[in-house]
């Protein structure tokens, strides 16, 4: 099983928000933390994505240090 989902929201056969929403349903994968990791740097993207299940909403122009960092604590 996985440990971590990472996905961005914009993708071309449906978008984060509707791929966390599938996973978040199914109870196999309900408790695998799911993070958008997106250009999409809006507080109501975010707000979206939180409300329909994602774990963590990163916008991509964070620092690859900081990425990892944010990333461990879902890991551990």
């Amino acid at each position: 099983q996985f440990g971590l989902i990472l996905c961005d929201l914009m993708m071309p056969e449906m978008n984060g928000e509707e791929l966390t929403a599938r996973l978040k349903s199914d109870p196999l994968y309900k408790s695998i933390p799911v993070i958008i990791l997106t250009a999409v740097d809006s507080e109501d993207a975010e707000y979206s994505a939180l409300n329909r299940g994602a774990d963590g909403y990163i916008p991509k122009t964070i620092k690859r240090k900081l990425l990892l960092k944010k990333l461990e604590r879902f890991l551990s």
